[in-house]
C-alpha cells in the first residue's frame, strides 16, 4: 500500500521525529509492514491505542482505511478484555449483555442520530464495567443470578457505590430475558445544583471572552459560546464553517450573524463582538506541533485538532479554559438557568439542540434556584465591600 506522505507544511525535522519516534505510529506502521499484515482497522486494534489514534485518524482522512465510528468500534475490545478477565462460568451472561444490548443500542444510535460520542462510549463501558463487576460479586457470594433478590441488590449498591443507572441497565435486561426475578435500583435522590458561579462572575468572564486580547481566539470563542448560550463544548468543537451564518453589510463586507448549533437548526445571533472573534477562527498555533503531519481535505472546523482533519477534543479545549479561569461546567450551569428563566421552553429547546426533557428540569431549576443566584450575588458584593 503507499504511505502516507507529510505535506511541505512540516519542516523536515518535524518529519524526521515522526519517523524515528519510538512509540508512535511510525514504528506501527513499519512493524505492520515488516511482518507483512495488511493495514487494516483490524491491524490498528491490536496495537497500542496510544500510539496509533492518530495515526488511525489520518489514514482514513486520506482515504487509506474506510470511515468508522472510532467511538463506537473501542467498544467491541473493551468488552472483549472485560469478558477475558473474568471466570469462564460467568463470561456468557456479561457477553450477551453487552453484544445484544449496549453494543446493538449503540449502533442503533448512530444509526438514528448520526452520533455516538466519546461521552456515549464512556457511558456504555460503565454499563459494562457494573454489569462485570456486579455478576462477579454473585459469584464470590455464591448468588445464582436466578436467586437474586431485593436485599443483594441493595447490599451491593452500598457496598460497591457503582453508579445506579449502570447496574440498574443490565438488571433491566436480565429481567427481560427472565435471568432474574423483578428488583429495583432506587433512585437516590439527586444532589441540587450548585451554584458556584453568580450572575455578575459571569458577565465578568463574559466581558473578558469577548474583549480580552490576551486570551487566544478559540478559547474566547468557545468560553462565550458557553457563558452566552450554554452550548456543551462537545458540540461547539465540533462547529465548522457551515454553523456560521454570513451577512453582507451595505458596503459589501462580509460579517457573522450569527451561528446553529445544527447544520439544519436556527440561527442563534451573535454579538458583534463574538462575530468578529468566529470570523477569525479557526487558530493555528506557529509550532509544527500543532498541525498534522499528513494533511488533507478539512470539513472547515473552527477548532481544528492536531490531526489532519480533526476537530480540537472537548476535554483539551476545556483545559485551555481553565488555563484562563473560565470554568466549563459552572459557567455552562449558571448560563442554562439564567436562559431557561427567561425563554419558552420550546425555544431553549430548538436553539440549544436538547431534549424537551432537559429544557423542563432547566425551567424547574431556573425557578427553584432563583433565590440561590440571589445569594450568590450578595455574597460576592459583601464580600467585596468588606475588602480593604
Amino acid at each position: 500500500m503507499p504511505v502516507p506522505v507529510p505535506t511541505d507544511r512540516q519542516s523536515p525535522r518535524s518529519v524526521l521525529e515522526w519517523l524515528s519516534r519510538p512509540g508512535g505510529g511510525a514504528n506501527v506502521l513499519r512493524g505492520l509492514m515488516t511482518d507483512g499484515i495488511q493495514i487494516t482497522h483490524d491491524a490498528l486494534d491490536r496495537a497500542d491505542q496510544r500510539q496509533v489514534w492518530s495515526l488511525r485518524r489520518t489514514l482514513i482522512e486520506i482515504g487509506l482505511l474506510p470511515v468508522r465510528n472510532e467511538a463506537l468500534e473501542r467498544l467491541t475490545p473493551f468488552l472483549r478484555d472485560i469478558v477475558a478477565g473474568m471466570p469462564t462460568d460467568q463470561r456468557p451472561v456479561v457477553s450477551t449483555y453487552g453484544t445484544w444490548w449496549v453494543l446493538r443500542r449503540a449502533r442503533r444510535q448512530l444509526e438514528r442520530t448520526g452520533r455516538f460520542t466519546t461521552s456515549h462510549k464512556r457511558s456504555a463501558q460503565r454499563r459494562l464495567s457494573a454489569a462485570a463487576a456486579f455478576v462477579e460479586w454473585l459469584d464470590a457470594r455464591h448468588i445464582a443470578l436466578a436467586a437474586v433478590t431485593q436485599a443483594d441488590v441493595d447490599r451491593w449498591l452500598d457496598a460497591d457505590d457503582y453508579h445506579r443507572a449502570d447496574v440498574a441497565d443490565f438488571l433491566r435486561w436480565a429481567t427481560r430475558r427472565r435471568l432474574v426475578s423483578e428488583v429495583t435500583v432506587h433512585r437516590r435522590r439527586g444532589q441540587e445544583l450548585t451554584l458556584t458561579l453568580s450572575e455578575n462572575a459571569r458577565w465578568l468572564l463574559l466581558d473578558r471572552c469577548l474583549h480580552d486580547d490576551d486570551i487566544p481566539d478559540d478559547v474566547r470563542a468557545a468560553g462565550a459560546l458557553v457563558l452566552l448560550y450554554g452550548l456543551q463544548l462537545s458540540r461547539i468543537v465540533e462547529l465548522t464553517n457551515s454553523h456560521l451564518h454570513r451577512r453582507h453589510a451595505a458596503g459589501g463586507e462580509e460579517t457573522i450573524g450569527g451561528v446553529s448549533v445544527s447544520l439544519t437548526g436556527p440561527e442563534i445571533t451573535v454579538p458583534p463582538s463574538l462575530a468578529a472573534i468566529l470570523a477569525r477562527l479557526p487558530v493555528r498555533g506557529p509550532h509544527p506541533r500543532t498541525r498534522p503531519l499528513i494533511g488533507g481535505d478539512t470539513p472547515g472546523w473552527l477548532f481544528p485538532g492536531f490531526t489532519a482533519t480533526g476537530h480540537l477534543n472537548a476535554a483539551t479545549m476545556s483545559k485551555h479554559m481553565k488555563q484562563y479561569g473560565i470554568p466549563t461546567r459552572s459557567a455552562r450551569n449558571a448560563a442554562l438557568i439564567a436562559l431557561a428563566g427567561e425563554l419558552p421552553i420550546s425555544l431553549v429547546r430548538d436553539l440549544f439542540d436538547i431534549s424537551i426533557s432537559t429544557a423542563m428540569n432547566w425551567a424547574r431549576r431556573a425557578g427553584r434556584d432563583w433565590n440561590a443566584y440571589l445569594a450568590a450575588t450578595h455574597q460576592e458584593r459583601s464580600a467585596t465591600a468588606h475588602q480593604p
